[in-house]
Parts: structure tokens; C-alpha cells; sequence
């Protein structure tokens, strides 16, 4: 196929993909619903659009949806917050990572850009309460991972999964252990172990994931009317995030303390504080700021009268019952946005608004487990309530600061109550919201 034929039938798909906005899946499916082929997992949603948009079938031996373009078809799930703005549910998913393939590939030829390079994203919002025929698309565009300015991160983190493979160490794998590109494990309830080839160890399964925070700032660039099915076609310089190191961002944060933030903190709104520090932070350092935004950290803000944290950090997560009670741990929201970042948390003091002192700090392996003993047994105490109908009419037995978990919750200082609705039943519970105990971040 000739470049212009190429390009033609590019455009061709990104019409069709265009045409499938605002529509749910049974309603693109129409009278061929019958005929529509899918597995019961989390490519049921590609499966039907592959068939109901694209009219191409299920086959198990190709290596992109659209062989003749090597075009991937990726849907990527966005659900409604509490202030009803949609946001990336959860990370999207890639192909396979094989331990003793990987070790001997070179970027350029490996099966991860060959299979993830020219990606067909296409949105669609998460209702829990919703059969996923019922899913409505929400929007749709063409994207080449290699055009964008975090290529140069994406292809460093792939360099880092590689080289803990090679050392032997694929146990060792995690989400938290790269920026953008991750390894992760597809799901908590099937837990799959393989053989590497320099070690004894047998390590997970896992795939290769881009974070929420790439997936939001993409979105976000298409919203913002960048043309992605132009810069494909076009030849366009891109400048490359700037990668930081640890010591890098600490060396930083050590020159600004003491810095006066007054004259960013315009806004009336609650998160003023923390809006002021990335306001400054842009404005002095747009490298950082890039960098911060798109790869696996969280930067938070704390307001204090002296330069030591006193007590636990809020991750401004409230409870989501639907999430709870439907998601496995590491497929959850919370897991993605709360558990694996890297947090750089900004000591404010509240009277002068200057920067006293920050910390930056993870969360290890076995907070990583105690945080997910904590979310299963509040999805167990939800279910007592609700099974009891004790709902509202008793204070739920959540995990404590004293049970040394981790992480627990304590009451919203935001909300007092929140409503929901589960199994068609509407229940007001008291709003709670996740905290990061101290022995967490002084570790």
C-alpha cells in the first residue's frame, strides 16, 4: 500500500470511529446484536466495537486490529467523580509482556511499539449501574505514541522493565516502578506466575499499561482541539519531556523553601493552596511542572504552622460504594490514583504562605498490602450494612489510624454525608475519606 492509500484509509477509520460518538454500544450493534461475538472480560467492550463500528471480526492469530494499517483499536473508560466531571477510571491496558522475549528485543523492534505505536483511542463512560451494551462512546481520535513529548520517557521506562528482567528481578515489577509506561497485573482475583529466564523466582504475569495521568493529559490535548490525525500525517517537531530523578526533584524543592507563594493564591477555592504551588511551579520550572503532570506522581499540598508534618495526609478520596463493591483492588481507581504514585507533598504555612518544606515519599510493598486488607474489609463492612439495612441508622466499623494499616479513613472534612445508589436502593452513608498514616511518609 502506497503512503497516500495509507493515509486515506486512516482517515477513513477515524470518520467511522467519529461516527460512533454519543452512541451506546446495543444502539451501534442495532439488529446484528445477535451475531456480535464477545468474551466476558475486560476486551468485551473492544470485541463488540471491533464488530458493531468496524464490521471486522474476532480473530485470535493478527496482531493489530486493523492488520493492513497496524492500527490498535484501545477503548479507555471514563466514569463520573462526585462533582460529576468525567475522569479516567483506570489505566488502559496493553499487550502481553514475555519475560524471555523481552530480554532479547531492542525498542525499535519490539512487540510493545510494534503493537502500541498508532493507537485508535476511543472514550466511553463506566456506569456500575448500567449493563456495558448501555455504554455510551464518548469520543474518538488516532494517536502515534511516537509524536508525543513523554516518547522519551515511555521508551525509558520500557528500558527500566527491561533491565529488571534481565537482571533477574521480573518479581520485583510493579505499577509505582516507572513514569508512564507500566508494568501491571491484569486482575487481583487471577493471579498467574511465570518463569523468567536469569532467575529461579517465578515472577507475575503481567502487561505493559499506560497510567491515567498520560491517558488524562492526551485526552485533555484532544479536547483542547489538538489534531492528532494531523500530526500523523504531518511531519512536526515535538520537544521531549525532560526526565527527573528523585535527587533532582529534591534538589529543587530544597532551593525554593522559604519562597512566598502569596501573590498565586488569588483562587477562593479549597485546593487554593496547592493550586498557588502549581501555578508558581509552572511559571519557574515548566520542565518539572510537564514531567509531574503526566508521569506516576501526586502532588499534594499540606497547610502547617511549623515545617514537620504532624499527623496523616488526606489523599482527598471519599469512598466510592460503587467502586468498593464492583472493582478488584489493583483494577480500582483508588489502587491507581492513590496507592502506587509517588506523592510530593508541599509543607504550606498557613499565615505567610511560604514553602517550609516538602516530603517526598512511596509507598512500600507491604504498605501496598495492608492498604489492600483495608479495602476489602471496607468493601465487607459496606456489605454488612447494606445486607443488615443498617445503613444510616449505624456508624460503619472502618478501618482506624490505631489498627496500623497503612492507610484508614476517617470522616470527610468536605462532606458530611453522601448518597448513593446500589442494586436500584438509595443509601445516605456519612462521607468518609482514605488517609496515609504518618509511619507511611516517615519511613
Amino acid at each position: 500500500m502506497d503512503d497516500k492509500q495509507y493515509k486515506q484509509d486512516l482517515l477513513e477509520v477515524f470518520k467511522i470511529a467519529q461516527k460512533a460518538k454519543g452512541k451506546t454500544l446495543r444502539q451501534l450493534s442495532g439488529n446484528n446484536l445477535d451475531r456480535v461475538r464477545y468474551f466476558d472480560n475486560k476486551e468485551k467492550i473492544k470485541h463488540v466495537l471491533q464488530q458493531a463500528v468496524f464490521d471486522i471480526p474476532l480473530l485470535s492469530k493478527v496482531e493489530h486490529t486493523f492488520e493492513d494499517l497496524q492500527l490498535e483499536l484501545k477503548p479507555v473508560a471514563l466514569k463520573r467523580n462526585k462533582y460529576d466531571e468525567l475522569i479516567v477510571k483506570e489505566r488502559l491496558v496493553l499487550n502481553d509482556i514475555y519475560y524471555d522475549e523481552i530480554v532479547n528485543e531492542t525498542f525499535k523492534d519490539s512487540k510493545f511499539i510494534n503493537k502500541n505505536q498508532l493507537l485508535l483511542i476511543m472514550t466511553y463512560i463506566h456506569d456500575y449501574e448500567k449493563d456495558f451494551l448501555d455504554y455510551e462512546i464518548r469520543d474518538a481520535f488516532i494517536i502515534d505514541i511516537s509524536r508525543q513529548k513523554e516518547f522519551f520517557l515511555i521508551v525509558s521506562d520500557w528500558l527500566a522493565i527491561q533491565e529488571k528482567v534481565k537482571r533477574g528481578k521480573a518479581e520485583e515489577l510493579n505499577e509505582g516502578f516507572t513514569k508512564v509506561l507500566s508494568a501491571c497485573t491484569k486482575s487481583q482475583s487471577r493471579i498467574d506466575v511465570k518463569k523468567q529466564p536469569y532467575s529461579n523466582v517465578l515472577a507475575r504475569f503481567r502487561s505493559y499499561s499506560f497510567n491515567t495521568n498520560f491517558l488524562k493529559e492526551i485526552i485533555t490535548r484532544h479536547k483542547n482541539k489538538v489534531e492528532y490525525i494531523n500530526e500523523i500525517f504531518d511531519e512536526v517537531e515535538v520537544k521531549d519531556n525532560i526526565d527527573f530523578k528523585n535527587e533532582q526533584i529534591e534538589e529543587y524543592m530544597k532551593s525554593i523553601i522559604g519562597t512566598d507563594i502569596t501573590s498565586y493564591t488569588e483562587s477562593k477555592a479549597n485546593q487554593k493552596h496547592q493550586m498557588a504551588f502549581e501555578k508558581f511551579l509552572k511559571e519557574n520550572n515548566s520542565d518539572l511542572y510537564d514531567f509531574l503532570k503526566v508521569t506516576n506522581f501526586k502532588l499534594m499540598h499540606k497547610l502547617t504552622d511549623n515545617s514537620n508534618l504532624q499527623e496523616q495526609i488526606t489523599t482527598n478520596y471519599e469512598i466510592d460504594p460503587f467502586e468498593i463493591l464492583n472493582d478488584e483492588f489493583e483494577d480500582s481507581t483508588f489502587y491507581q490514583n492513590i496507592i502506587i504514585k509517588n506523592y510530593l507533598v508541599i509543607m504550606i504555612e498557613k499565615e505567610t504562605n511560604k514553602i517550609l518544606n516538602y516530603k517526598l515519599f512511596s509507598l512500600s510493598d507491604q504498605d501496598i498490602k495492608n492498604s489492600q486488607l483495608v479495602y476489602y474489609n471496607t468493601k465487607k463492612e459496606i456489605e454488612r450494612l447494606i445486607k443488615e439495612n443498617k445503613v444510616g441508622k449505624e456508624e460503619p466499623n472502618f478501618t482506624k489510624t490505631k489498627d496500623n494499616l497503612s492507610i484508614s479513613l476517617r470522616k470527610s472534612k468536605k462532606n458530611e454525608f453522601a448518597t448513593y445508589k446500589v442494586e436500584g436502593k438509595e443509601y445516605t452513608l456519612p462521607a468518609y475519606e482514605f488517609v496515609i498514616n504518618k509511619n507511611v511518609i516517615f519511613k
